[in-house]
Order: C-alpha cells, then sequence, then structure tokens
C-alpha cells in the first residue's frame, strides 16, 4: 500500500510501541506519557496520505514494517488504539481484521486482550474512548477542555442549540464542539488543531483530568498487564 509505511527503516528506543490512527493521536499519547510520567512508548501512525478507509487501513503494513525495523527482538508490547466512533464493533473488527493481514499476526477477538504468535510481541488492541463506549479521542479531549472552561462551555451550548446539530452524529458533534472550544480558548492561534493542541501557550485540554485515568493507568500497568494476561 503506497505511502502508508515510513521510507525509512524504523529504529525503536523503546521496548513497546503504540500504534494509533492519525498525528493527533499520536501527539495525545506522548504528551501523556511525558506529563504524567508513564513508561516511555516509541508511538507511531501510518504515513499520510490516507486510504479512503482512513488510516486504521495502513495497519497491517505497518505491523508488518515493525518486524524489520532495528530492536524489533527486544519489543515487549504492542498496543494498538483505535477509535470506537458511532459504531464500536465494527470499529473493532476492522482493525482486527488489519492485524490478522500483517505478516506473522493473530487475530484479536476482543478488546484489550493479550494476542500472541509466534515470533511475535504480545498484541493488545485499545479503543478510545473506552471498551464498547462511543466516541473518539475528541470525546475525552472535549470533557478535560469544558471541565477546564466552564464559562466558555455555556456560551458554546447556546451556540451549538442555534447550530442545531443535534442530529449529527455524536462523534461528529464531539468533534466540531472541541474545535470550537479550542478556537475559543486558544488566542495564539485559533486555528490549532489536536496535533499541536498540547504545545501552545494555553492550557487547552489538561492531561490531568480524571477522563484519562483509565488509559494512563492501562500504560503505566503495561508490562504487567502483559505479564498476568
Amino acid at each position: 500500500m503506497d505511502n502508508i509505511c515510513p521510507k525509512k527503516k524504523i529504529a525503536f528506543k523503546s521496548s513497546r510501541i503504540i500504534l494509533c490512527e492519525g498525528e493527533q493521536d499520536k501527539a495525545f499519547f506522548t504528551h501523556l506519557v511525558e506529563s504524567r510520567h508513564l513508561p516511555q512508548f516509541d508511538v507511531f501512525c501510518p504515513s499520510r496520505p490516507y486510504t479512503d478507509d482512513g488510516a486504521v487501513e495502513g495497519y497491517d503494513d505497518m505491523l508488518t514494517a515493525f518486524t524489520t525495523g532495528d530492536g524489533f527482538q527486544n519489543i515487549t508490547g504492542i498496543l494498538v488504539q483505535g477509535d470506537n466512533d458511532d459504531k464500536p464493533q465494527q470499529r473493532f473488527n476492522r482493525i482486527a481484521k488489519k492485524i490478522a493481514a500483517a505478516e506473522g499476526y493473530i487475530r484479536p477477538q476482543n478488546r484489550l486482550q493479550v494476542v500472541r504468535a509466534d515470533n511475535r510481541p504480545p498484541l493488545i488492541v485499545m479503543m478510545f474512548p473506552w471498551e464498547e463506549e462511543l466516541g473518539a479521542l475528541e470525546t475525552l479531549c472535549l470533557i478535560s477542555a469544558e471541565a477546564a472552561n466552564p464559562t466558555i462551555k455555556q456560551c458554546m451550548d447556546i451556540y451549538f442549540d442555534c447550530a442545531r446539530i443535534g442530529t449529527w452524529s455524536l462523534v461528529k458533534q464531539h468533534k466540531m464542539r472541541l474545535r470550537c472550544m479550542i478556537a475559543s480558548i486558544c488566542k495564539t492561534d485559533p486555528y490549532t488543531s489536536l496535533v499541536h493542541a498540547w504545545s501552545r501557550a494555553e492550557s487547552l485540554i489538561p492531561l490531568d483530568h480524571q477522563c484519562f485515568r483509565q488509559i494512563a493507568d492501562f500504560l503505566q500497568n503495561f508490562d504487567q498487564f502483559i505479564l498476568e494476561h
């Protein structure tokens, strides 16, 4: 699949890998690990341009590319992330299918299942916001941003009613609301995307909010989880 895998051979710096959907997910994991002093992970996502079906379509090629990376023999675990969006089972099945299509890997049957294949590191699928909950990364980020800016949230609620977005899908509503929240908070660059949301002078999406606790705790105990499962 053209332009999905890294053009250069991968050199791993950590013994743990996160494979996520896009650059904004990569930025989230990178800053979450740093801000909460979590164990180190090498974080990857398929390179642009994505296919019509999104970045997940590149997961099999990425997983295969990992096997030729420098230090792959030292990898102790791979965490594959995806968004549930409005169809959790369909989204999980799609990721599981791509994992099975990668050379040497085995298809997971459940979320947070440790899958073990010969000559491959243990692999786990984590879905956002969590398990089978509807939503995406933006769902979690919106909770944090609104909690940190309750006055702006009240104003936004009025605007959303006027804009009549209640008929939109849940995830599209969350993405629209988060985009508006960031634009209203970030004076330095109202057009800031999630990729750069944690690099601005303003505190746009505090990562110490409890909505991120499940994910942070899982990353903190990643090695132990693999050992126990």
